[in-house]
């Protein structure tokens, strides 16, 4: 599951243990995760911030 904060911080977390990733710290100034999404096979997350900084997450196979 991936995580999007207020401040900019983005995480994906495992459910059964609750193990978290840090994909993105929360940037000085930085503002809200405000879209993510997965494609089709559940293998890349796009996630845009309000500051209109963006990324593409590309997870192994």
């Amino acid at each position: 599951m991936a995580q999007g904060y207020e401040d900019g911080l983005l995480l994906l977390c495992r459910i059964p243990d609750g193990a978290e990733i840090l994909v993105r710290a929360a940037p000085e100034g930085g503002r809200a995760i405000g879209a993510l999404a997965w494609d089709d096979t559940g293998r890349r997350l796009l996630f845009g911030a309000a500051e209109g900084a963006a990324g593409l997450l590309d997870m192994p196979a």
